[in-house]
C-alpha cells in the first residue's frame, strides 16, 4: 500500500515499559516492527523504559497501512480524537501483537498484559494529522 506522504513536520515519540520477565531485546523488536524507521534506547535514569523519537512520518507507515487493512479506522480516529490537544495526540498498540508484526489497538493501557506501546504524535495541525492516518469512511 503506498503512503500518502505528511506535509507537516512531525514528531513522533514512543514508550513503552520493560518488565522483569522481558527480554529488553525482544521489547526494541516489537517497537521496531510497529514503527520500522525509529530508533529506541533504555533510558539511563529508568532501564524499566524505552523510548525513541523521530521527526519522520515514514516511521509511522506501517501502522497506516495496518489501519487501512484491519478496518481499524474507526476506532483509531475516535481514540486519536479523544487524547488530542492543540498540537499532539497518542494512542496505544499491543505489544504482543507488535512483536508479531501487527498493529493492535488498546483502548486501555490495561488490555495489553505486559504494557502497551504508546506512541505520541506532535504535529502544528492535529487534525490534519488524524485525517492523514485514520480518515473518517
Amino acid at each position: 500500500m503506498q503512503v500518502k506522504p505528511l506535509t507537516h513536520e512531525i514528531e513522533v515519540f514512543v514508550e513503552v515499559p520493560i518488565y522483569p520477565s522481558e527480554a529488553p531485546d525482544k521489547v526494541r523488536l516489537a517497537v521496531e516492527k510497529l514503527l520500522p524507521e525509529i530508533r529506541v534506547e533504555p533510558l539511563r535514569s529508568e532501564p524499566t523504559r524505552l523510548e525513541g523519537r523521530s521527526n519522520d512520518g515514514k516511521c509511522l507507515s506501517r501502522i497506516y497501512s495496518q489501519l487501512r487493512s484491519r478496518a481499524t479506522l474507526g476506532v483509531a480516529r475516535r481514540l486519536l480524537s479523544e487524547h488530542a490537544t492543540e498540537t499532539s495526540t497518542w494512542i496505544f498498540f499491543n505489544k504482543q501483537a507488535a512483536f508479531m508484526g501487527t498493529a493492535a489497538i488498546c483502548e486501555e493501557e490495561g488490555e495489553s498484559p505486559l504494557g502497551p506501546i504508546r506512541v505520541t504524535v506532535s504535529i502544528k495541525n492535529i487534525r490534519d494529522f488524524i485525517d492523514w492516518l485514520a480518515p473518517m469512511v
